[in-house]
């Protein structure tokens, strides 16, 4: 189940929207991205909602570690 930062911060409510928005790149997400005559368009973020709960499960959210090096 794959959700949009609005629904992640639904379902999970210590992820405020100003949480993800600032760190949200440390949590696994994913776009689409379609190319087309040279111009590139892209979705939304996406969040794995089972891979979340399992991090959160595990502690992992613990370990977030945000660096000037961290880019997605």
């Amino acid at each position: 189940v794959w959700l949009t930062a609005e629904k992640l911060s639904e379902r999970f409510g210590m992820l405020s929207p100003e949480w993800i928005r600032r760190y949200g790149e440390l949590l696994p997400r994913e776009r689409a991205e379609v190319s087309t005559d040279g111009e590139t368009k892209v979705t939304r973020w996406a969040y794995p909602a089972h891979k979340i709960n399992r991090m959160i499960k595990e502690g992992k959210l613990k370990e977030l570690v945000k660096t000037p090096a961290t880019t997605v």
